[in-house]
């Protein structure tokens, strides 16, 4: 399975094989790149917001032209959903294999994240102890793939590395966790009595397996829905009330949380993760209404907009014209798409125009960040040319200053 489309499987057992671990490293590749950039990369960060959400409201039960298929196959991805690519051909992976993945995802990445910290500590507590041995071990194995420190301030870097790779993560995975979540509650009934469930027909509502998912569904509404907004509002209040929103080691944790919004706005992280969460709710308790769902949807992003214009809380003014754009961007998806479903005269054209303003929307994101990684690097080049004129300087500058 890739995306919406099933590939015929290889007839041989080794390419399946091949193709299968390919595919895992590939995607994984991908999903690691953007959590690792995404969220310090303000455009870039909008752009993956954006496609996440057009993500979702390409999942609206509307009519949507097959032109419009190659965004939806490379949101989906962007959207973090472990149904876009199913090792079909080496063992059954199922839609309910997909959820229990999707909700474990982040417990998996902060179990890794804990280990490597722990390999890191034990790494640095043998090099102090003069026991090189167990340190070379561990440098030569798990320091493959995350830095072994040999002082304690690179210790606690890594440690608030790995702290903010795992909340980056957290809300990054926000939309699929709340879908999923909130999947195992919704049947559609059948003429005989019997309900499936929606977003896994082969599950029939008050089987084990539905019980299963419930359970499963319950404990993530609790712990990503609700706690994790909580858990990041709760530590953002916290260092403002304690004077820490400037505190180095605060800022190296949590600093993506707000230093790109108005010191006044230090809590629109959470205004965005309710933009999310609203879509999501629109998409999974509407589902198979598709005008309601265009209308929730419409509801949901004029109030971001209205929100968006009258508190501009993006620092830079770029930014904040960048997220206008989306959100308009957005608003239009979901008219053409009520258009489609309507069946007009001209929704071929309109799909055209509507594929060239969603890829524009994205170029200019990328663009913004190419600009900006760019100016960064002169900046960079720039500071490292004055030090080492300085240090060129310094012996005249010494004897002038001895006579």
């Amino acid at each position: 399975q890739l995306g919406p489309s099933c590939l015929a499987c290889p007839t041989e057992e080794w390419a399946s094989v091949l193709l299968t671990i390919a595919g895992v490293l590939l995607v994984g590749a991908l999903w690691l790149a953007l959590n690792a950039y995404a969220m310090t990369e303000d455009n870039l960060d909008l752009a993956l917001l954006f496609a996440q959400i057009i993500s979702h409201v390409q999942e609206f039960s509307i009519d949507w032209p097959s032109s419009l298929s190659e965004v939806s196959t490379v949101f989906l991805v962007l959207n973090f959903d472990t149904s876009f690519f199913g090792p079909n051909c080496l063992f059954d992976w199922t839609k309910h294999s997909a959820y229990v993945l999707q909700l474990v995802l982040p417990v998996i990445w902060a179990g890794m994240s804990a280990l490597f910290v722990l390999a890191a500590r034990l790494h640095l507590k043998f090099h102090l102890a003069g026991r090189t041995n167990l340190a070379n071990l561990l440098r030569y194995t798990v320091g493959l793939v995350t830095h072994m420190p040999h002082r304690h301030k690179t210790l606690f870097k890594l440690e608030d590395k790995a702290v903010t790779r795992s909340l980056m993560l957290l809300i990054i995975l926000y939309n699929g966790l709340c879908r999923t979540s909130f999947a195992a509650f919704v049947c559609t009934d059948l003429p005989d009595g019997r309900s499936f469930l929606s977003d896994t027909p082969a599950v029939l509502c008050g089987s084990a397996t539905h019980a299963g998912m419930q359970a499963l569904g319950a404990i993530g509404i609790m712990v990503y829905v609700i706690g994790a907004p909580a858990l990041l509002l709760s530590l953002l209040a916290y260092g403002r009330s304690n004077n820490l929103l400037r505190d180095e080691r605060f800022l190296d944790r949590y600093g993506f949380l707000y230093t790109r919004y108005d010191s006044s706005r230090w809590f629109w992280e959470m205004v965005l993760v309710g933009r999310r969460l609203g879509i999501t709710l629109v998409l999974v308790f509407l589902q198979g209404t598709p005008f309601a769902q265009a209308l929730g949807g419409m509801f949901v992003l004029l109030v971001a907009i209205v929100v968006q214009f009258m508190y501009r809380p993006y620092s830079n003014a770029r930014t904040n014209v960048v997220e206008s754009v989306g959100l308009a961007t957005t608003l239009f998806y979901i008219i053409c798409g009520v258009n489609f479903h309507a069946r007009v005269e001209f929704a071929e054209e309109l799909a055209i125009a509507l594929q060239v303003l969603t890829w524009g929307t994205v170029l200019l994101c990328v663009t913004l960040t190419a600009r900006n990684a760019y100016s960064k690097h002169l900046g960079v080049k720039a500071s490292k040319q004055l030090d080492a004129k300085l240090i060129e300087l310094a012996p005249s500058l010494r004897d002038g200053h001895a006579e």
